[in-house]
């Protein structure tokens, strides 16, 4: 018989039926009997079951072959106590291939001909039922499934039914479960317990048959939160069955039980809503005979909306009065303004130690002009505070709530109940916590707690880092709605200088990057050495992917430069590094801090003169025609009057010893380069800008930048820090524009790097005007020379030389190199 065929090639725990033949000699007692038992089983099918708990359908035979018959279920026997009627087994099963999974116990055991009779019609899609008891039970299940099936013949040969022991316990059972399922071929698993399908009325079908989607992660459960707040446990009871739910989504959850370690239903519940927590159909249905002491109600596709009415004010009176101690999102700020109309800030911390390192960023969101109502969650507690507590530093007072971790996770998972069925969405800029591995921070940064809050940004910080975070009291509500748009791809340019590389390596790895994702990009001459290759080969970086190019033909330095990024939009920015670079462990910061200010802060059309930003304090001047001289930012701001000599500045020198350049600029010098080394507009020798050393430089692409930068009236950010704290330094290595290392040109590049600060307060970052970066339109800007001017004067300078060298006066386009160079017999795209 095909039935139990499949069976035999299951591991060693599991046992098959098997079907015996009749010997020759009982053909005809046989014949006679089968016609007795077809006519006793249609009087024992039309007949209620036994089981007690909860009724189950009855089934009517009716003649469909010779040697086959359907069954067609008599729904009026479901509980009238449910919402919709019940969607047939035949139904559910026909669309899908399916496996049915049937736990049996010593109590449901007297039950077990009722709970299988259901499945053993000729259901077209039902591939297999894989029947789970304690070893105990195994032969009197055997000898039940015998009397069960001998009467029903060749009309179930498209089924295997399955024996699998499990040993006592609900963790060994719920594995076993697992098992059988992951090791299914169907599509789908139906799971059943000692109520049979009498809960089946929790499939609600749609009138015009559209059926489980492969996207639904569950059909017809009911996904309950028992959780109180003095409960150790974080879920229990979350499924009653019966429910279906997709043989691939516990497969992947089986994966991640290999590596994250044993699961137990809990664990099921929490992975489906944090992988998949969209219902099935946005509707949510409340089933009024379970008790809930909170709940997200179950997913049910295409209720019946008058029904979901109805449960839904019931839902959201249960939800709401369920947690007592954890305020509404939207509370009154005591000054009678709504904390409504405020924009809204989310932190969640695993200790008050982490409050006290992110106490003045906390006391940033808190000044009255930033409109920012920060709301403060901390889970450390044993127990819950029924007040908020405070904490007070220099002025500044901070509350907080004090919670336990399940309770703030009860919270939330409330939170999403209430949404999901009035369609309202909390409305949360910001949702800041650890990068720590809890229940909490998997909700939150999972697919659950986007769709929770749609509009927020969620930023997750490491815990070694909160110390370093102070600087991020100076970001506006813009920079941090922005944190997660620009995509900052570190650039590295090598050739066979191994110790130099080796140390500008170590100096990004102790660098603090806060979270962010970041690529390293590591470019390689053709020519280089084997112990260069070798540390190359041995990077381990653990902030993101890393890319090698390694170059099949000398190129020599400006192309390694040039072609070592390219920007793939407009929020990518690359850092360029040459080898011979060292950096700040606050490198990062400051990038992150200009970028966020400048580029997404609404700084106006102006900041689109902003081409990069520096890490490298000048400290010298290398451009004028009298040679190198030193330089004082300083000092020249306070001679002429600045009244923050302090401010970080504009410079229109690129700065090539560490420096993030931006993607429109840099996509127009790729342009111009090309344009330029082809003689399209100009020739080579030509000197695009007037008494500077740059012309001199002819294997320089500094050279090149430079001109794209005075005819464009561009400029680059730098930063100003006391004693030539810079967060790069340049140790002068012998290379392709250095033959001689000497220490005297040595002191004039060798900065000291801006170290971590101490403690919690004065982070060495915020040592600028106000502890805020200034406006772009009051920075102090220099020419090519160090002479001050301004965003005006050098724009109108290079206007006057474009119209000298090319006798145009044509208007231009922004970031498009062709109508810069007059070029108009031809366009390019320009991306904007």
């Amino acid at each position: 018989m095909r039935m139990f065929s499949r069976a035999k090639t299951r591991s060693a725990q599991e046992l098959s039926v098997y079907a015996m033949s009749p010997k020759p000699s009982f053909y005809l007692i046989s014949l006679l009997l089968s016609s007795c038992l077809v006519f006793l089983s249609v009087i024992i099918c039309s007949r209620p079951p036994h089981f007690a708990f909860y009724p189950t359908p009855s089934w009517t035979p009716t003649t469909a072959s010779k040697d086959s018959f359907t069954m067609e279920p008599d729904l009026s026997l479901y509980s009238t106590t449910f919402l919709q009627p019940a969607l047939d087994i035949k139904a559910l099963v026909s669309s899908q291939a399916t496996t049915v999974i049937l736990p049996v116990v010593a109590e449901s055991l007297d039950a077990f001909p009722d709970l299988l009779f259901p499945f053993l019609g000729p259901q077209l899609s039902l591939l297999e039922i894989v029947i789970i008891c304690p070893t105990a039970l195994l032969s009197s299940i055997r000898s039940q499934l015998h009397e069960a099936l001998l009467p029903l013949g060749p009309s179930i040969d498209h089924l295997d039914i399955i024996l699998r022991s499990s040993p006592q316990g609900s963790p060994d059972l719920f594995l076993t479960v697992l098992d059988a399922i992951s090791e299914s071929i169907a599509e789908l698993a139906l799971i059943i317990d000692d109520s049979g399908l009498a809960e089946g009325s929790r499939f609600v079908e749609k009138s015009s048959g559209s059926r489980f989607q492969d996207q639904d992660p569950l059909v017809g459960s009911t996904l309950l939160d028992t959780l109180a707040d003095n409960d150790a446990r974080y879920l229990h009871n979350a499924f009653h069955p019966p429910f279906a739910v997709p043989v691939g989504l516990v497969r992947s959850f089986k994966e991640y039980c290999e590596m994250s370690g044993p699961a137990l239903w809990k664990d099921f519940v929490l992975y489906v809503e944090i992988n998949q927590p969209s219902p099935v159909h946005q509707e949510r249905l409340l089933s009024k005979n379970l008790e809930l002491t909170s709940a997200l109600s179950r997913t049910v596709p295409f209720p019946d909306h008058d029904a979901l009415s109805n449960a839904t004010s019931d839902l959201l009176q249960l939800a709401t009065s369920s947690f007592p101690s954890a305020p509404p999102l939207y509370d009154n700020d005591g000054e009678g303004e709504s904390s409504f109309h405020k924009h809204q800030f989310l932190v969640f911390l695993p200790a008050r130690r982490h409050l006290n390192s992110l106490f003045e960023v906390i006391c940033s969101l808190q000044v009255p002009s930033k409109s920012i109502h920060p709301r403060i969650l901390v889970y450390d507690g044993e127990e819950n505070s029924q007040d908020p507590t405070s904490l007070e530093k220099e002025g500044c007072i901070i509350e907080y709530e004090s919670k336990t971790l399940n309770s703030v996770v009860q919270y939330v998972i409330s939170m999403a109940g209430d949404n999901r069925i009035s369609g309202f969405r909390a409305f949360v800029d910001v949702v800041i916590c650890l990068d720590v591995k809890d229940l909490l921070v998997d909700i939150l940064t999972g697919r659950f707690g986007s769709e929770l809050f749609p509009e927020a940004t969620f930023i997750k910080i490491p815990e070694h880092d909160l110390d370093q975070t102070q600087w991020m009291s100076a970001l506006s509500l813009r920079s941090w709605k922005n944190w997660q748009t620009a995509q900052i791809d570190i650039t590295v340019i090598t050739k066979d200088r191994p110790q130099s590389l080796k140390r500008l390596m170590d100096s990004l790895l102790l660098a603090r990057y806060f979270g962010d994702p970041v690529t390293l990009r590591i470019n390689v001459e053709q020519d280089c050495d084997d112990e260069t290759l070798k540390i190359i080969e041995n990077i381990d970086w653990p902030f993101g992917s890393v890319f090698i190019h390694r170059r099949v033909v000398h190129g020599g330095l400006l192309p390694a430069v040039v072609e070592s990024w390219y920007p793939q939009g407009n929020n990518s920015y690359g850092v360029l590094l040459e080898d011979d670079v060292e950096l700040s462990p606050l490198f990062y910061a400051w990038i992150k801090m200009t970028v966020l200010h400048y580029r997404y802060n609404g700084s106006g059309a102006k900041a689109n003169k902003l081409f990069g930003i520096s890490l490298y304090q000048q400290k010298h001047l290398e451009l004028p025609l009298s040679g190198r001289h030193e330089f004082n930012p300083r000092l020249l701001f306070s001679e002429a009057g600045f009244p923050n000599a302090d401010t970080p500045y504009l410079s229109q020198v690129p700065c090539s010893w560490g420096a993030v350049y931006f993607p429109e600029h840099w996509r127009e010098f790729h342009d111009y380069l090309s344009l330029r080394l082809t003689e399209t507009a100009m020739t080579l020798d030509e000197e695009v800008v007037p008494g500077v050393r740059s012309n001199f430089w002819s294997k320089s692409w500094k050279r090149f930048y430079i001109e794209l930068v005075y005819l464009r009236g561009y400029a680059m950010l730098y930063p100003n820090y006391e004693d030539f704290l810079s967060l790069s330094t340049n140790h002068l290595e012998v290379g392709s524009h250095v033959k001689v290392r000497s220490q005297e040109k040595r002191d004039l590049f060798l900065l000291p790097l801006l170290p971590l600060s101490p403690g919690t307060r004065g982070h060495r970052l915020l040592e600028i005007p106000d502890q805020r970066l200034p406006a772009f339109e009051t920075l102090p800007v220099l020419d090519l020379t160090g002479t001050l001017t301004s965003l005006e004067e050098i724009s109108a300078q290079g206007d006057l030389r474009r119209s000298s060298l090319l006798n145009c006066t044509d208007p231009t386009d922004m970031y498009n190199i062709r109508t810069l160079l007059c070029l108009r017999d031809a366009t390019i795209e320009v991306k904007r």
